[in-house]
């Protein structure tokens, strides 16, 4: 039985840009980690997106688009029954797409994969020469053929993810991030608030100087911050974490920043002893919480 064919990520942007403008690979990976898709992943960690992948990822882009509607409820949309009718309309149009140049080969029998060879004409030779002589007709036809060899490999080229470039999917490729917006949006806070987060360092630009760009450390602060909100503290009130982190940090630092800085064996134990400190840093911090708060603060 023949594998079903699948695209990686990069193919599934390619397929998607002309007509949605605005995605791009970090947002389909914002996506997934929001739980609204979820693509089946090949043992080394590559993303395979099907056509059913791609039907739903079309339908989320084009409720964001058309009907300006928040994460939150296209989520919940995708739960409502009836649905499926609209990603099989979806899905049959993906079905039209060729199978991705990555796999177009892979399956293909022997026989098909080699084309019969050209019967060749006999060459013209000069008088009184032993040597052959191309006919014009024939160079030109050549140079043609050379070029278009030329012009379909550099498309191919352009088209098909080199071996590595699946792993560019989650390591090589700069994160592009989220923007202000993206980050409020997704939150489900204000934009001022986002920027207020900025402002007073609890959350960090991953872009270059002047470009307001975040990352997934950014998204956690903003949905902290959100549920903060909604029980009346305000980003002033969070920044008593980040003083108490920045001065664990700083004692930690003086500890162990020599033993990271050796490599090797030392610079793996060092880091399991740090991981652990932290960890009994948030027991500690737990522990003296609870003598305020006794039996209302869960263990």
């Amino acid at each position: 039985m023949a594998a079903q064919p699948h695209h990686s990520i990069g193919e599934v942007l390619s397929l998607l840009q002309a007509e949605y403008s605005d995605v791009t690979i970090s947002k389909i990976r914002f996506l997934e980690s929001q739980g609204l898709i979820a693509p089946e992943r090949t043992p080394s960690g590559y993303r395979k997106f099907y056509p059913s992948d791609i039907a739903r990822l079309r339908w989320i882009l084009a409720q964001q688009r058309d009907n300006f509607l928040p994460l939150k409820v296209i989520k919940k949309r995708l739960e409502e029954p009836g649905l499926e009718v609209e990603l099989e309309a979806l899905k049959g149009d993906e079905a039209a797409v060729a199978e991705p140049t990555l796999f177009a080969n892979r399956d293909k029998p022997a026989a098909e994969s080699k084309a019969p060879a050209a019967k060749s004409k006999p060459s013209a030779r000069r008088p009184g020469s032993g040597a052959a002589v191309e006919p014009a007709t024939n160079k030109r036809a050549t140079k043609k053929q050379a070029a278009a060899k030329k012009a379909t490999k550099k498309a191919t080229k352009k088209a098909r993810p080199e071996p590595e470039d699946e792993a560019v999917d989650e390591f090589k490729e700069p994160i592009d991030g989220l923007s202000a917006t993206d980050l409020a949006e997704a939150a489900e806070i204000e934009v001022g608030l986002v920027r207020e987060l900025d402002r007073l360092g609890l959350i960090v630009s991953i872009g270059r100087p002047g470009s307001a760009v975040y990352g997934p450390e950014a998204l956690e602060m903003a949905n902290a911050a959100a549920v903060f909100g909604r029980s009346g503290l305000e980003p002033r009130h969070m920044r008593m974490y980040k003083v108490s982190a920045e001065r664990q940090a700083g004692l930690l630092e003086q500890i162990f920043s020599p033993r990271l800085a050796r490599g090797g064996d030392s610079m793996q134990q060092a880091r399991d002893e740090l991981n652990e400190l932290v960890r009994l840093g948030e027991v500690l911090q737990r522990s003296i919480l609870r003598r305020s708060f006794g039996e209302s603060l869960d263990g």
